[in-house]
C-alpha cells in the first residue's frame, strides 16, 4: 500500500503493484491546509514515474553496491526497497542526489543488457529531480 494525494486533497491508501516515484506539488500532503494549498496538478502530483518491478529495482540496486561509497542516497533512500511506500526525499536531499544522479552516466554495468534499465533509471530520476527543484517540493515514493 501507498499514500497519495485524492483529487480532494486528502490522504488515501493504494495498492502497490510497481515501485512509483512522484514530486508532489500538493503542499496539504505535508500538513498544511486552507484554500490557497489546493491542488496545482491532478492528485497533486507534478510528475510521476515508474521505476520498475522488485526485481529490477533489486537489480539496480545490486550494480550501484558495487561502487556503494557514490551512492549513499540512491541505495540508502531510493533503491533500498522495491516496495516501500510513504517515503519521500526532503528537499535539502535533491542536491546530493542530483550529483548522485549525474555520476550515474559514467557507471558501468557488469553486465551490457543492464546498462539500458540504468540508462532509463537514470533519466527519469533526472526529470523528477529537475521537477523537485523547480516547485521546491519534496520526491515522494
Amino acid at each position: 500500500m501507498h499514500r497519495r494525494v485524492s483529487r480532494s486533497g486528502s490522504k488515501q491508501m493504494v495498492p502497490w503493484d510497481m515501485k512509483k516515484i512522484s514530486v508532489l506539488s500538493n503542499p496539504r500532503w505535508l500538513g498544511t491546509n486552507g484554500a490557497k494549498n489546493r491542488p496545482e496538478h491532478r492528485g497533486g502530483v507534478l510528475l510521476h514515474h515508474r521505476l520498475g518491478n522488485i526485481s529490477l529495482i533489486g537489480l539496480l540496486r545490486s550494480e550501484l553496491q558495487r561502487d556503494a561509497s557514490c551512492f549513499p542516497i540512491l541505495l540508502g533512500k531510493v533503491l533500498y526497497s522495491g516496495t516501500h511506500a510513504g517515503d519521500f526525499l526532503e528537499v535539502n536531499l535533491i542536491p546530493p542526489l542530483k550529483t548522485e544522479v549525474e555520476t550515474l552516466a559514467g557507471f558501468k554495468c557488469s553486465q551490457p543488457k543492464e546498462q539500458c534499465f540504468l540508462t532509463q533509471f537514470q533519466k527519469q530520476m533526472s526529470e523528477l529531480i529537475s521537477a523537485s527543484l523547480s516547485v521546491n517540493k519534496p520526491i515522494a515514493f
